[in-house]
């Protein structure tokens, strides 16, 4: 650990917005497996440590990325990666799973890094940002799972894939504005930077190709309680967070 210890220490504004995507996990991910709260509080500290800190080095990318023209966010990213993997080692959960997750997460990084500096962008490159984003979701899913010794279902995880990417997607809707202001990465932002005013109708086709992977998924599942399960969560997720309006394009 002492190579890392340059690293920047936890902060209360990190702890803040771990909170939401924890409350995310209870309210929607311990709902699939009907956990308790004692499960969540068992798991607790390292999702705790997890979020926070992949929040804060998300910071400290998207600042690079707005003040920067080299690759010091890269080598942030990967001091921050070998750093993490040595907590979740001494958790004796750094599966191969996890180490790929990990790995999403630096190609994920530098590649809306690229996105956000280029004069031009591609689709395909896009795309590609939109499944690796919630890397962090997959991260602490596979990491409660562990830490409580349940099994864990691909038939699950490729399931609620296409949900994560909506969430993504809608949070994106919600926060356009700002993050024009900011000049960050925001997946609508760069449809606007492809497709001018016609991204909406990209933005709305985005989101039914998800939808309706999530749809065919769903018909083909093992069996009815883990469908009613999936559903369940949906529903709340639904509940919480109703669709949002897709903004007009502020052309840059």
């Amino acid at each position: 650990m002492s190579s890392n210890a340059q690293l920047p220490q936890i902060s209360l504004h990190g702890l803040q917005r771990a909170a939401g995507i924890l409350q995310s996990v209870w309210r929607y991910y311990f709902r699939l497996y009907d956990l308790t709260a004692e499960d969540f509080f068992r798991c607790f500290p390292l999702l705790t440590y997890f979020a926070a800190f992949s929040y804060q080095t998300d910071e400290i990318v998207e600042a690079a990325q707005v003040h920067a023209d080299g690759d010091d966010e890269s080598k942030d990213c990967a001091k921050a990666k070998a750093f993490i993997e040595g907590i979740f080692d001494e958790y004796g959960i750094l599966t191969p799973r996890i180490r790929q997750e990990l790995n999403h997460a630096i190609e994920y990084a530098t590649l809306e890094t690229r996105i956000v500096r280029a004069e031009t962008i591609s689709y395909s490159d896009l795309k590609r940002v939109l499944e690796l984003r919630s890397f962090d979701f997959r991260i602490l899913h596979n990491t409660f799972l562990l830490l409580l010794n349940r099994p864990i279902s691909e038939e699950l995880f490729g399931l609620i894939h296409p949900i994560e990417v909506i969430v993504e997607l809608e949070s994106d809707l919600r926060h356009y504005q700002q993050d024009v202001k900011d000049g960050k990465f925001n997946c609508y932002r760069m449809l606007i930077k492809l497709f001018g005013d016609k991204a909406p109708e990209y933005f709305q086709m985005e989101l039914k190709s998800y939808w309706d992977l999530f749809e065919e998924r769903l018909s083909v599942v093992s069996t009815s309680e883990l469908r009613n399960r999936v559903l369940a969560a949906v529903a709340a997720f639904k509940q919480d967070f109703p669709i949002t309006a897709i903004p007009d394009p502020i052309i840059e």
